[in-house]
């Protein structure tokens, strides 16, 4: 049997030990990367954008998240002048009806968020055709509510905004009533980082829900472009707060695992240079 020089069997042992350290590297970074995949899309910033009956128009994700109701679209344009940061016409194109709930998961449990609901009558030709009452978290925000009436016509986007409170585990919950006709929606933000102060110019054709009006005494208030404020033009982006930009556990964990394998290398070669010597 030939003899090893001396020093080989180190070198030998050196190259298995960095072969097996990438391994272990390679199968933590693939489970952590298939961890972060499997999460929703659009819950990965802190937001939720769902198109309601409709397929992914970005940032809206396909509908998801739903339970009950029936779809429906059409290929007529919307008129959009009246809302600010309004969805891409594709989802005021498309719509889910009837009494359906929806019930968006994985949120920060406790946190608050702005929720705004984006409508458009694209099948009643008048008023007082389709009405309906909307639910979040089981307290009612909107009260025989009319898309035709608030938008003003048909074919017209109208948005409805409201803050609301993720449930301990993490959900906020809303619930689409039908009084006449079918209840409908036709787009879905639920954005981190709501209960912020003042009242920001979102259009004319936006309300803005005070939580401490009750159902019974709920008056919508008109947000009209023409106040002399400088309109805040907020988009959904600008509405996470500045920590939701902010790295990401996950993130973080991998950093820690690649800086403690490297260390762990480092010493290792260090070793077995200094025994081989």
């Amino acid at each position: 049997m030939k003899a090893m020089r001396p020093g080989a069997w180190l070198r030998h042992h050196r190259s298995f030990h960095l072969s097996v350290t990438g391994l272990v590297l390679l199968s933590i970074v693939g489970g952590l990367l298939a961890l972060q995949v499997s999460q929703h899309p659009a819950y990965a910033a802190g937001n939720v954008q769902i198109n309601a009956g409709g397929a992914a128009a970005s940032p809206f994700v396909a509908d998801t998240d739903f339970s009950g109701g029936t779809t429906a679209s059409t290929p007529h344009a919307i008129t959009t002048t009246g809302v600010t940061n309004p969805t891409p016409q594709a989802v005021y194109q498309s719509n889910r009806y009837g009494n359906f709930t929806y019930t968006i998961p994985n949120l920060t449990a406790n946190a608050s968020y702005t929720v705004r609901l984006h409508f458009a009558e694209t099948y009643w030709t008048a008023a007082a055709k389709r009405i309906f009452n909307v639910s979040i978290n089981g307290n009612q925000v909107l009260s025989n509510f009319d898309i035709f009436a608030t938008a003003g016509g048909e074919y017209i986007a109208v948005v409805e905004q409201f803050s609301a409170t993720a449930s301990s585990s993490g959900s906020i919950t809303i619930q689409f009533t039908t009084v006449t006709d079918n209840a409908q929606v036709n787009g879905i933000d639920v954005l981190s980082g709501g209960g912020s102060s003042g009242t920001p110019n979102f259009g004319p054709n936006v309300y803005i829900f005070d939580p401490s009006m009750s159902a019974h005494r709920y008056k919508a208030r008109w947000i009209r472009s023409s106040v002399s404020r400088k309109p805040t033009n907020l988009t959904p982006s600008a509405m996470l707060s500045s920590s939701s930009r902010a790295p990401t556990t996950l993130a973080l964990m991998l950093a820690s695992i690649c800086r403690w394998l490297a260390s762990a290398s480092c010493l290792t070669r260090s070793s077995l240079t200094a025994m081989s010597m």
